[in-house]
């Protein structure tokens, strides 16, 4: 049997794991044109997207799923990575698997975005579809923050008889809100996030969140605390193996959904709204150092085992099958 494993930094540890395990792989460029005819002779893809790369953003599912169609066993697989760093994806997902999940809210115009704010109570947690480790997530303290929000992703809908272009050559109070929205959003993740608007229900007082990764049977579980003056625990890297009785129940609920929907590894963020367990978010990337480093995995007996888990060995073996 034969990997290809695709050529970039994020799937190089796979390398690495092939050559200790003595596994036939061959590098391909899933970049590359022709990357179809790279597939042929092999039987296995490892291609670790990143959410950070555009073009990988923009190719990868399709891909992917082509490779499926062809026959290769691949990682991810679609089921894994259709939702990955989609968090309006990630939404109607969890709703649709009936599983504790915080309260979220996409809006596709001003009006209705507006309606359900001055209906709550501040600060709301205010993101953009994409982003990890904490990146585009912020708190919307006030009704003026709020309104400016909602301007800068729903002023183009307002005003459709003006041809998009010209906002791009007039120097304007528009000017800012472009140059913010396209250079960060659209050069680091390929899409604008004109036209909808991502909002969430801020839980006060939890100083964690609860990381579950899931791959095959087994559940790794650990703690992550927020940034010093923060509200997020994503990124800052306070990471505790030292977990509760009520945060290891975070695990069954986790396992629900990655076999509901046939996922080879994923990852789930809790946090406690009270003594409930909410999910926040979800990913088939995460840190493989922060798994292995955990002193032991869950099975679905709930079972505990003392040992490591080394993400690509596992990925590799999983393929092999």
């Amino acid at each position: 049997m034969i990997i290809g494993i695709d050529k970039g930094l994020r799937s190089r540890k796979y390398v690495i794991a092939a050559k200790n395990m003595n596994v036939s792989y061959k590098l391909v460029d899933c970049s590359s044109s022709d990357i179809v005819r790279q597939l042929k002779n092999i039987d296995a893809l490892i291609w670790h997207w990143s959410q950070d790369n555009y073009i990988d953003k923009n190719v990868a599912y399709h891909i992917i799923k082509s490779a499926e169609i062809m026959g290769k066993k691949v990682y991810p697989n679609s089921n894994t990575c259709w939702m990955f760093d989609n968090k309006i994806s990630e939404k109607y997902l969890l709703e649709a698997v009936n599983v504790p999940y915080i309260e979220s809210k996409i809006f596709f115009e001003e009006t209705s975005a507006m309606a359900w704010i001055k209906k709550q109570h501040f600060p709301i947690v205010y993101k953009l579809p994409q982003g990890a480790g904490s990146s585009n997530v912020r708190l919307i303290k006030n009704m003026d923050e709020a309104k400016k929000i909602c301007k800068s992703h729903f002023s183009f809908w307002r005003r459709p008889d003006i041809d998009m272009k010209l906002y791009y050559t007039q120097k304007s109070k528009y000017g800012n809100i472009l140059k913010d929205i396209y250079q960060n959003d659209l050069v680091r993740y390929g899409v604008n996030n004109r036209g909808c608007l991502l909002l969430q229900k801020f839980i006060p007082g939890n100083e964690y969140d609860i990381r579950v990764t899931i791959i095959g049977e087994r559940g790794i579980i650990f703690r992550r605390h927020v940034r010093e003056n923060d509200f997020r625990a994503s990124g800052s890297g306070k990471i505790d193996y030292d977990v509760s009785k009520q945060d290891i129940l975070a695990i069954p609920i986790a396992r629900k959904i990655s076999e509901q929907i046939g996922s080879q590894t994923m990852t789930y963020d809790f946090i406690y709204d009270k003594s409930e367990l909410q999910i926040i978010e979800m990913s088939y990337g995460f840190s493989a150092k922060a798994v292995y480093d955990a002193p032991g995995w869950y099975d679905s007996d709930m079972l505990f085992h003392g040992e490591h888990t080394d993400v690509h060995k596992l990925v590799i073996s999983e393929l092999m099958r």
